[in-house]
């Protein structure tokens, strides 16, 4: 029932979908506080001779998450420089980063509430902060990073030429701003024009839908297990849904070619 109360709001109006699911981050970080329910994202899991981070046994679960968290933050070099995420869910990726490349300072940044308190519980790690905010108006001051990460929080954001403003305005001259997200094919040349109006220079531009099909048929008896045994049976459709298992609208999507998922990197 709540799934498809969802599926029906997203096709009569965005902005009330978008209130429905800022409540449902809400009550997923206050509902399910397990540590070791840190990543939300498709994952990436890249061709063969498609170089790996290397990880411990302790994070080896979470590859194919932090994989596409090491496929977008690579190419900016990230360490010593103070990073800034957008949309940092459960924190799993800002604390990844945090120890993978050891930045100046790194920032995750996310408008749940719930969410923040929760990242500031599970993860503390020297130099490591979260903050509260919105994506379209950035508690942070002008030229206040050199490097800016979105990784598939995009599409649920009411204003993405606001975004992208905000984007540059906290970056400083020569930052880099890389993202990933999913988005309808139909709108993939219109979000073009958006980054071409923004006044970033595109350094790199992907499809890596292949490899993020590739990572959710990796997780998917990991995700299905973990949403039996933590989920209260009238979420489990709408968390189905969420990680984008197989027959979930959005990996149909993924295999159809209705939705294609991007990654780009741009400099200030």
């Amino acid at each position: 029932m709540l799934t498809k109360l969802v599926m029906r709001l997203k096709a009569l109006s965005p902005g009330l979908e978008r209130a429905v699911m800022n409540r449902w981050y809400q009550y997923v970080a206050a509902r399910f506080p397990q540590p070791d329910w840190t990543f939300m994202n498709f994952g990436y899991a890249g061709p063969e001779d498609e170089p790996r981070p290397a990880l411990s046994a302790e994070e080896e679960p979470d590859r194919c998450c932090i994989q596409l968290y090491h496929h977008i933050a690579e190419a900016t070099a990230p360490s010593g420089k103070d990073v800034l995420e957008v949309g940092s869910g459960r924190g799993g990726g800002s604390a990844w980063l945090a120890k993978h490349y050891r930045p100046r300072t790194m920032t995750g940044m996310d408008l749940s509430g719930n969410a923040v308190g929760l990242c500031a519980r599970l993860h503390c790690i020297e130099g490591l902060a979260f903050r509260q905010g919105s994506a379209e108006a950035m508690p942070f001051a002008d030229n206040s990073f050199d490097v800016v990460i979105n990784v598939e929080s995009s599409h649920g954001y009411g204003r993405m030429d606001r975004f992208l403003a905000e984007v540059k305005r906290v970056l400083r001259p020569g930052g880099l701003f890389s993202w990933a997200d999913f988005r309808p094919s139909a709108q993939v040349p219109g979000l073009e024009q958006l980054f071409a109006a923004a006044g970033l220079k595109l350094r790199r531009s992907e499809n890596i839908t292949a490899g993020v099909l590739h990572s959710l048929d990796l997780m998917r008896e990991q995700r299905l297990g973990l949403i039996r045994r933590q989920a209260p049976r009238f979420a489990r459709g709408l968390l189905r849904e969420f990680a984008a298992v197989s027959g979930s609208d959005s990996y149909d999507g993924l295999a159809s070619g209705r939705l294609v998922y991007l990654s780009r990197v741009f400099a200030k």
